[in-house]
């Protein structure tokens, strides 16, 4: 069921954009990474088995990212830009290139006690 309102072409994008992704992160929830102040309340293999099941849920990032390990279980993605001035950098006809960004998120869960 697609949203019905005017303009609903976008909506209609980003519904299924968020149907497809719905079971991912089904999958993706089912790994219990949860952090702890002491390792030896690290359940290891859950944080493991998360970031095995990343590739095959999201084939084109791991394609195009370089991905670099950070103390083990950081994971930075690295989506490689233009150089400032470069031809590729002016963007689509003409417009300006994007501005650099940065997305971040966590996917273990912090008990509180």
């Amino acid at each position: 069921m697609k949203p019905q309102t005017p303009g609903s072409e976008r909506a209609g994008a980003a519904w299924e954009a968020g149907l497809a992704a719905a079971p991912k992160l089904a999958r993706l929830i089912t790994h219990r990474t949860v952090s702890s102040r002491d390792p030896q309340d690290l359940d290891i293999g859950e944080f493991d088995d998360f970031i095995r099941a990343l590739p095959d849920l999201f084939p084109l990032v791991h394609r195009h990212l370089a991905l670099e390990r950070v103390n083990g279980y950081g994971l930075l993605y690295h989506w490689k830009g233009y150089a400032h001035g470069s031809a590729r950098s002016a963007g689509r006809e003409g417009n300006p290139a994007p501005a650099p960004l940065v997305l971040m998120a966590h996917y273990d869960v912090c008990l509180l006690y």
